[in-house]
């Protein structure tokens, strides 16, 4: 894929910077036609500045003079072809880097979106260098540069800008199919079903703008084609983010996790039951240093779930931070909510704590959330262990619990569950799982849950 994206050539980046070093106009010769802050000159090189585009000045608003010469604005041109050819030289050394490095998939193409969405060199760019070098013809000859040469080099980096675009500017398209038998006693009848079938578009939209759009048929759509997930990410620097849309709510570990990487086949009770979408519509602001740091994040949502408007005219609050330790995370989170208007209205509020510990073959996980739904006091949790057994093949148990009114008796939710996931290969999945279920006489979805159950599930992603 990086084949075609090479560095800029060294030799003509070392004369553009010999170039700059002329800075001074040649003797004899007076400056004219001086270049205020108003002018499109000065605000192209303000511009470049603020981008930390202008070779030798940290990035920042230009603080030259309030006025500039013609040889300085040339001199300044050059500063800029040399600050644009290295930002497209970086550009497209990380992307080789990444492309050869021996890590997961995942890992690469999330270090290429970072990359994407970084900040970078565009087209308008060239063409307003192309735009200078045309005004300044005359004082960048008198500077001793060779204005054919130059024109070339920004020929030649117009060319490469094209190549790294390309490979930048890449429109995503990905989904998963699972397909499902399942012996439910429950249900009347076993039966055979397309359990989940979703479709996501990714792509950036500028150097600091992204989005992501996904469209999913499945039991809870009745097999319509829907829009679940769809959002646009903006990086305010390259440690923080806002997201506004309808995106996952950032809660904990199950919450988060995408349907086609978690173990199980469903989700525990207590986390399809408290965030029934696992998702919703409106702002979140994300920030985490690195990898190795803590990562905050606060959200403030409808609360209605997706594809839906707000009920009423308060709206929902979620702050969750996530602490990243050499073995794996803790997780805290809090929703403070409400649902319905005038004397109906209920309070929705959720605590949540999780920690997820292990390496790469034993992993131990688990959640539990309280607080309040619909009028009561709610506890749920659960605990997984999972093992690796075989280099393609993870077993796992997991047991979870969820008590709808923590006053009333008889309505307390209780699964035990145990499956077998095998990697057929890197994009294909078949999960054989049993769970058995202990359901309270009064729990509200008592006929629902009641019994065993089995699944054997195939999944393909692509």
């Amino acid at each position: 894929m990086m084949n075609k994206l090479r560095n800029i050539s060294v030799p003509i980046l070392l004369a553009a910077a010999v170039l700059c070093l002329a800075v001074m106009p040649a003797a004899g010769t007076a400056p004219s036609n001086a270049i205020d802050t108003d002018h499109w000159v000065y605000r192209a090189i303000d511009a470049w500045a603020q981008r930390g585009l202008l070779a030798g000045y940290p990035a920042g608003t230009f603080e030259g003079p309030e006025t500039l010469t013609r040889y300085e604005a040339a001199a300044l041109t050059l500063r800029a072809a040399q600050g644009v050819g290295q930002s497209l030289q970086a550009q497209g050394a990380r992307l080789e880097a990444v492309a050869g490095e021996s890590q997961e998939e995942a890992a690469i193409e999330a270090e290429v979106a970072a990359i994407e969405r970084g900040p970078g060199v565009y087209a308008e760019d060239i063409a307003m260098l192309e735009k200078l070098v045309a005004e300044f013809r005359t004082e960048l000859a008198a500077l001793g540069t060779r204005v054919d040469d130059l024109e070339a080099l920004l020929a030649g980096m117009d060319k490469r800008l094209a190549k790294v675009e390309d490979e930048m500017r890449r429109h995503q398209l990905s989904g998963y199919i699972q397909f499902r038998f399942m012996e439910d006693e429950a249900h009347a009848a076993s039966n055979f079903a397309v359990r989940r079938a979703r479709v996501t578009l990714t792509g950036p939209v500028s150097g600091k703008t992204s989005y992501k759009m996904q469209f999913q048929a499945d039991k809870e759509t009745g097999r319509r084609t829907v829009l679940r997930y769809g959002w646009i990410d903006l990086d305010l620097s390259a440690r923080s983010r806002l997201r506004a849309g309808q995106a996952q709510l950032p809660m904990g570990y199950e919450v988060l996790e995408s349907s086609s990487a978690r173990l199980e086949p469903e989700r525990a009770f207590v986390m399809d039951r408290l965030f029934p979408d696992q998702g919703d519509i409106g702002l979140q602001w994300h920030r985490q240093s690195s990898p190795s740091l803590p990562a905050i994040d606060i959200a403030v949502v409808n609360g209605t779930g997706i594809n839906a408007s707000d009920d009423n005219d308060r709206k929902d609050v979620i702050a969750g931070l996530l602490l990243p330790y050499p073995s794996g995370s803790f997780a805290v989170a809090a929703y403070e909510g409400r649902t319905g208007t005038g004397p109906t209205a209920q309070d929705k509020d959720r605590l949540l704590a999780g920690i997820d510990i292990g390496n790469r073959t034993t992993r131990l996980r688990g959640e539990y959330v309280t607080g309040r739904d619909l009028g009561e006091a709610i506890a749920g949790w659960y605990a997984r262990v999972s093992q690796k057994m075989t280099a393609s093949g993870t077993f796992y148990l997991k047991y979870e619990e969820f008590d709808e009114d923590r006053g009333r008796q008889g309505d307390l939710f209780q699964r035990w569950s145990a499956g077998w996931v095998e990697e057929l290969d890197p994009r294909t999945r078949l999960t054989l799982a049993w769970e058995t279920r202990n359901v309270g006489d009064a729990f509200s979805e008592h006929e629902d849950f009641d019994g065993d159950a089995a699944v054997l599930q195939l999944q393909a992603k692509f």
